[in-house]
C-alpha cells in the first residue's frame, strides 16, 4: 500500500511543481514477498476506495543490491528494520521504520509500527492505510523542505 500511496504523493508533488520529475523515486520490497505477485485484494479495494490506482502495482523481492543503492530505506515494523540491518549492517544508517523517520524525537506519542494487516478485515486495512497515508503525507514534506533527496 505505501508503494502506491507514495508514488502518486510524488506525482502530485511533481504536478502543483513542488518538486522536479524524477527527483523521488519509490520502490516496496519485501523479506518474504515473490517477484510478479499482485497486491492482496483487500489492500486494493481500500486503496481504491481512497482514490489510489493500484494498477501496476506488484511484489518486489528485497535484495542486497536495492538496499545498497537505495539512499534512504523505510520499513513498517521495527522487526522489518532490524530484519534488514541483520542481513545488510551497512545499510543500518539509512534504515528506520516510516514512524520514527517521520515523528523523530516524538515518536512516543506514536505507534513505532504499521502492523500488517494481513488475514485482517476490511476495517483493519483502512486503519493501516490511514496510517500509512498519513506518514507518506509528513514524509514528503520532510524530504521536499530538508532537500534530504538530491
Amino acid at each position: 500500500m505505501a508503494e502506491v500511496m507514495f508514488k502518486q504523493l510524488i506525482k502530485r508533488a511533481v504536478d502543483n511543481e513542488q518538486i522536479q520529475k524524477n527527483e523521488f523515486k519509490c520502490l516496496s520490497a519485501g523479506t518474504f514477498a515473490v517477484d510478479g505477485d499482485e497486491a492482496n485484494e483487500k489492500a486494493v479495494e481500500v486503496l481504491e476506495m481512497a482514490g489510489f490506482e493500484t494498477d501496476e502495482h506488484q511484489a518486489n523481492q528485497l535484495y542486497e543490491e536495492l538496499l545498497d543503492e537505495s539512499y534512504l530505506i523505510l520499513t513498517m515494523t521495527e522487526e522489518h528494520k532490524l530484519s534488514i540491518i541483520t542481513a545488510c549492517p551497512d545499510a543500518e544508517y539509512k534504515t528506520f521504520t516510516l514512524n520514527e523517520f517521520v515523528y523523530g524525537t516524538d515518536i512516543e506519542n506514536y505507534e513505532m509500527d504499521i502492523m500488517d494487516p494481513y488475514r485482517g478485515d476490511i476495517e483493519d486495512y483502512t486503519d493501516c492505510a490511514n496510517g500509512i497515508k498519513k506518514a507518506l503525507k509528513l514524509l514528503l514534506v520532510k524530504l521536499i523542505n530538508t532537500n534530504a533527496i538530491q
